[in-house]
C-alpha cells in the first residue's frame, strides 16, 4: 500500500513537472523571440505598387526600425516591417505610402507596447512574436491535465470515495478530452487547411472551442435524448400519463433545442455597431459555455452514477442503512422499497457466508401524513418476516427526506459505538439513487458505501433525471460559482479580443 502511494506521488510529480516545464519553455521562447517583431501593412496588397514607403517611429527610445521585406500571410506575399524593442513603454509606428500612379499619399498607424523583458506586443493586431509555441504547449498541457484528472477520478472510483466534487472533476475531464479531440479533428473539418496565423486567431479558436466541443458531443446527446424519449413513452404506457413521467422527454428536447439555438446564434451574421456586435458575441459565447457546462454536468453525473452503482463493497460492514420511500396503504413496502430491503438482506447474508460477520440493519424513514405506520416500522416488519432477528434491527423513524435518513441514522449508530471510525457503514437504495446517497452521506460527515437495488428498466431513466435535477438544486451555489468563473473567463477573452 505504501509503495503504491509512493508510485502515485511520483507519477503526479512527473506530470506536474511536465506542466511547469512547458510553461517555462513557452515563457523563455516568447522572451527570446519577442524582442523583435515583424508585421504586415494593412494596405500593402500584392497588387498595389508603391514608389516609396517611409517608416516613422513616434518614440525611438522604445522601438527601432530594423528591416523592410516581404512576408507570406494567408497564401500571399505582403510588405512586412521588422522592429526591435529598446525599452518598455507605449509608442506608435506610422507608415507613409506614396503610390506610383500619383494617387494621394496615405498614412497608416500601428500601436505597440513593449512589455517586461522587451517583448513587443502589437496592440493593433493583438499579436506578438513567439505566439506559435503556445498551441503545441497548450496541447501538451491538455494531455497532461487529462492524465492528472483521469488518475484522480479513477482512483476515487477504485476506492469508493464518491462525492459531488467528482461530478466537477469528471465534467472537467470530459471537457479536456473533448477539447483535445476537437483540436485533432479541426484540420479534417477544415479540409486540412487549419493554420493559426496570429495570437488573436489562437485566442479566437480557444474562445469558440466550446462550439466545436458541442458539435463533437452532439451525436451522444442526440442518442441520449432519443433514449430518454423512448423510455418515457414506455413509462407512460405502464404508469399512466403524468407530467413527472415526462421529465426525460423535457430534458432531451431541452438539449436538442439548446444546441440548435447556439448554432443559429453563431451562424447568424449579426450586423450593427462595434459595441452591439461585441455584446452579441459575448452573449453567444456565454450561451455556448453555459450549454457546455450543463452538458458536462449531465454526462459526468451519468458516469459517476455508473461507477457508484458498479462499486463492489468489501464484506466488512457493521451497519446497513436502508433508505426509505413511500409505503403502501396497508403499511407494507412498495416494490421499490422492498427491492432496497432485499438488496440489504442479500449482501448481509453473503457477508456472513464469506466472513462469518453479521451486520445491523438500520431501516430509515418517518411516517407520512398518508401512511398508517412509519417507513422504518414497515421495513422492520418485512425484515423480521425474512428471518432477521429483531435485535439486529435499529429503526430510525423520524426522517422525512434522504438527508435526514443519513443524518438521523448516523446519530443512532453513534450512540451504539465509541467512534464512527471504528465501524464500516453501507446504505441500500435503488440504483438511480446510489450516487446521490453518497453525496448526502458525505454531507453529514459519514463514510458509507452504497448497495444498489435494481428497478424496472423503463423507470430508471426518468428517475435518474429527477435525481440529476435534485443534485443540481442541492449544489446550486457551487454550480453558480463554477458557472460564473467559466463564463467570466471566456467573456473577458471575448471582450478583449473581439
Amino acid at each position: 500500500m505504501i509503495g503504491r502511494l509512493k508510485n502515485k506521488k511520483k507519477r503526479v510529480f512527473v506530470l506536474f513537472a511536465i506542466l511547469l516545464s512547458t510553461l517555462v519553455f513557452s515563457l523563455v521562447y516568447i522572451i527570446v523571440n519577442g524582442q523583435t517583431y515583424t508585421f504586415v501593412t494593412f494596405y500593402a496588397d500584392p497588387e498595389c505598387n508603391f514608389t516609396d514607403i517611409k517608416v516613422e517611429i513616434m518614440d525611438e527610445d522604445i522601438l527601432s526600425f530594423e528591416t523592410f521585406g516581404i512576408k507570406n500571410k494567408y497564401g500571399s506575399d505582403f510588405d512586412a516591417i521588422t522592429i526591435k524593442a529598446k525599452s518598455m513603454g507605449d509608442t506608435a509606428v506610422t507608415c507613409h505610402y506614396t503610390y506610383e500612379d500619383g494617387s494621394e499619399p496615405f498614412d497608416e498607424q500601428f500601436y505597440f507596447t513593449v512589455l517586461p523583458f522587451n517583448v513587443i506586443y502589437d496592440r493593433t493586431n493583438d499579436n506578438f512574436s513567439g505566439y506559435e509555441v503556445l498551441l503545441p504547449c497548450f496541447f501538451i498541457n491538455l494531455v497532461t491535465l487529462l492524465i492528472i484528472l483521469g488518475m484522480s477520478f479513477f482512483e476515487r472510483t477504485r476506492s469508493g470515495r464518491y462525492s459531488y466534487s467528482m461530478v466537477a472533476l469528471g465534467g472537467l475531464m470530459l471537457y479536456v478530452l473533448g477539447t483535445i479531440i476537437s483540436f485533432i479533428a479541426l484540420p479534417f473539418l477544415l479540409n486540412h487547411s487549419f493554420n493559426v496565423e496570429s495570437f488573436f486567431e489562437l485566442v479566437s479558436l480557444f474562445v469558440f472551442e466550446g462550439l466545436l466541443y458541442s458539435a463533437i458531443v452532439f451525436p451522444v446527446l442526440l442518442l441520449l435524448s432519443i433514449a430518454l424519449g423512448i423510455s418515457n413513452l414506455w413509462l407512460v404506457k405502464h404508469e399512466g400519463f403524468r407530467l413527472p413521467n415526462l421529465l426525460g422527454i423535457f430534458l432531451g428536447l431541452s438539449i436538442i433545442a439548446g444546441f440548435f439555438a447556439i448554432a443559429v446564434m453563431i451562424i447568424n451574421d449579426y450586423e450593427g455597431g462595434e459595441l452591439e456586435v461585441k455584446i452579441y458575441t459575448l452573449i453567444s459565447v456565454a450561451a455556448i459555455y453555459i450549454f457546455c457546462y450543463f452538458v458536462n454536468m449531465l454526462l459526468s453525473t451519468i458516469l459517476c452514477s455508473i461507477f457508484a452503482v458498479g462499486y463492489s463493497i468489501p464484506y466488512d460492514v457493521d451497519y446497513i442503512i436502508i433508505l426509505g420511500c413511500a409505503i403502501r396503504k396497508d403499511g407494507t413496502p412498495t416494490p421499490i422499497l422492498r427491492g432496497r430491503i432485499d438488496r440489504a438482506i442479500e449482501f448481509e447474508q453473503k457477508q456472513f457466508e464469506v466472513t462469518g460477520k453479521h451486520a445491523v440493519f438500520v431501516p430509515s424513514g418517518g411516517q407520512g401524513s398518508d401512511e398508517v405506520i412509519s417507513e422504518a416500522e414497515s421495513m422492520k416488519q418485512y425484515l423480521i418476516s425474512q428471518g432477521i432477528p429483531e435485535e439486529r434491527i435499529l429503526p430510525e423513524d423520524k426522517s422525512v427526506n434522504t438527508y435526514q435518513n443519513m443524518l438521523f441514522s448516523k446519530q443512532l449508530i453513534e450512540k451504539q459505538v465509541e467512534s464512527l471510525d471504528d465501524v464500516h457503514i453501507a446504505f441500500a437504495t435503488t440504483n438511480y439513487h446510489v450516487f446521490r446517497g453518497y453525496t448526502l452521506a458525505k454531507r453529514v460527515g459519514m463514510a458509507a458505501h452504497g448497495l444498489s437495488a435494481k428497478t424496472k428498466l423503463y423507470f430508471f431513466p426518468n428517475a435518474f433525471v429527477r435525481e440529476f435535477i435534485g443534485l443540481l438544486y442541492a449544489e446550486r451555489r457551487r454550480h453558480l460559482i463554477y458557472l460564473l468563473i467559466t463564463v467570466l473567463t471566456y467573456t473577458v477573452l471575448t471582450f478583449l479580443f473581439s
